[in-house]
């Protein structure tokens, strides 16, 4: 018999934003806004997700909101999640989730329409923070917002489609549409309250393209981290597996190609970003640009602050290492960093 090989599998985590100018810092409004928030929940009978800690997503990416904006935030992350862990826990159809995803759009757009009785509690969850939307939002501003959201329901309702069908998605394929399920657009959005920014000036090329290359390097940054839980489970929907399948590469050559792409769209970032910031445009869109800037690396810093990926290795991680991977079909939440 063949000696059974002990050599450990071990992938190693990238400093992916080591130049990046924006520290992370807490929003002051997060015991208070996650304690409402899990109240807020409860209210409809339900148990906020166990799976991710929303409210401390929140106060990483939105720093400087207000107690308003980061509670309706908080809230509309757990009817995401709520979203998401139906169509990727529960593995339903295209047609179920577009059911739904028409629930939660039709909810915000209408939070004045009473919701069936019986429905999926996602309705009235959507309909109450539609309300907020209304109050905090102007109304370009909620158009924007809601079009966002529904673009994300839209891309939801795809990989719900993809997953039935076992669709083996290519780089480009794959960034499409997980340009969509990740729902940057959306948190993205929550920075316009408070905020007039004309269709004109918001629309603008630097804008859009500031916008898309924080929304590839947020993307890349958490399919390096949660790779190695997602393997583990036999999952696919991550850019590590899709370009290790199309460019024939191993784990190690995928994430430096990632790692590349990564320091590629940091330096496109800061390129567009520096030139704005000597703009004459820079006075109505300051705070929008800083506040992408302060999502990439508040998401980033999530996925250590969290525990969600690394457990309580975070300093030893944060800034790159290199960690053991679990085995397959692990219910492990968490690896051993080895260095």
């Amino acid at each position: 018999m063949a000696p059974t090989s002990s050599a450990k599998r071990t992938m190693h985590i990238p400093h992916l934003l080591w130049c990046w100018p924006w520290n992370h810092s807490m929003n002051p409004h997060y015991d208070i806004g996650r304690a409402e928030s899990t109240a807020w929940v409860r209210s409809f009978k339900a148990d906020a997700p166990d799976s991710i800690d929303t409210s401390l997503l929140l106060a990483l990416g939105l720093p400087r909101a207000d107690k308003d904006t980061f509670r309706m935030g908080c809230d509309l992350l757990i009817l995401m999640l709520y979203f998401d862990d139906i169509i990727e826990v529960d593995l339903i159809d295209e047609h179920e989730a577009r059911l739904l995803a028409d629930i939660i759009v039709d909810g915000l757009q209408n939070p004045d329409k009473a919701r069936p009785v019986g429905e999926w509690i996602g309705g009235e969850m959507a309909r109450q923070i539609g309300e907020r939307v209304i109050r905090l939002f102007n109304p370009t501003s909620r158009i924007r917002f809601i079009n966002a959201f529904e673009a994300y329901c839209d891309a939801a309702v795809q990989e719900a489609a993809d997953q039935t069908v076992e669709r083996i998605h290519n780089i480009q394929s794959y960034m499409e549409i997980r340009r969509g399920t990740i729902a940057t657009r959306v948190l993205f959005s929550l920075l316009e309250v408070g905020m007039d920014l004309p269709e004109d000036v918001w629309s603008r090329k630097e804008i859009e393209t500031l916008r898309c290359t924080a929304i590839d390097l947020i993307i890349i940054g958490n399919d390096i981290y949660s790779y190695n839980k997602e393997q583990a489970h036999g999952e696919t929907h991550n850019l590590v597996v899709v370009a290790m399948n199309e460019l024939k590469m191993n784990l190690d050559e995928t994430v430096s190609w990632m790692s590349d792409l990564n320091n590629k769209l940091v330096r496109e970032f800061l390129t567009t970003y520096n030139v704005l910031r000597r703009s004459e445009l820079y006075t109505q869109v300051g705070w929008y640009v800083e506040g992408l800037g302060n999502w990439v690396r508040g998401i980033d810093a999530f996925s250590f602050k969290s525990e969600r990926y690394f457990g309580t290795r975070e300093s030893e991680l944060e800034k790159g290492g290199i960690i053991e991977l679990l085995p397959e079909g692990s219910t492990r939440m968490t690896c051993p960093s080895i260095r």
